[in-house]
């Protein structure tokens, strides 16, 4: 029995799985910058949930394989666009989290040594914990004026 109660006190005081702290959004944000710089779909796709739903304000909503396809005919595209981010809160409960951040994107012609902002968005992510890993399955973004 005294061996029981040792090991249940272990495990009361055992730091909680990285899973039950919530997502590390900065860190599935920069996955999804990492893929839209090196113009790798499959890279940026992997933090979105299969059955993701895009919103951007005035437009249609879009799916995952919309996305992807937009992404597509993005990189075809000889402007490139640099984005950065700034998380400004994440809440959690259980197995879904509500990200709200704040991203701009510079624009910048092949050939050209400046950068201009293109686009300043307000985006609110939601994310659901699916077998043991955090993704995005709905996307509201709002454009900000730059």
């Amino acid at each position: 029995m005294t061996k029981l109660l040792a090991v249940l006190s272990l495990l009361a005081f055992a730091p909680a799985h990285a899973a039950d702290a919530g997502p590390d959004v900065p860190k599935i944000f920069s996955t999804w910058v990492a893929g839209y710089e090196a113009r790798d779909i499959a890279k940026l796709m992997s933090v979105f949930s299969k059955d993701y739903r895009y919103s951007f304000q005035g437009e249609p909503d879009q799916g995952y394989d919309a996305m992807a396809a937009s992404y597509a005919d993005d990189f075809k595209s000889q402007e490139r666009w640099r984005w950065s981010q700034t998380v400004e809160s994440v809440d959690v409960d259980g197995k879904l989290a509500v990200a709200i951040s704040r991203w701009t994107a510079f624009s910048k012609n092949a050939g050209s040594a400046t950068e201009s902002i293109a686009l300043k968005l307000r985006s609110v992510d939601l994310l659901r914990l699916d077998q043991g890993e955090w993704k995005i399955f709905r996307t509201v973004n709002y454009p900000e004026s730059p």
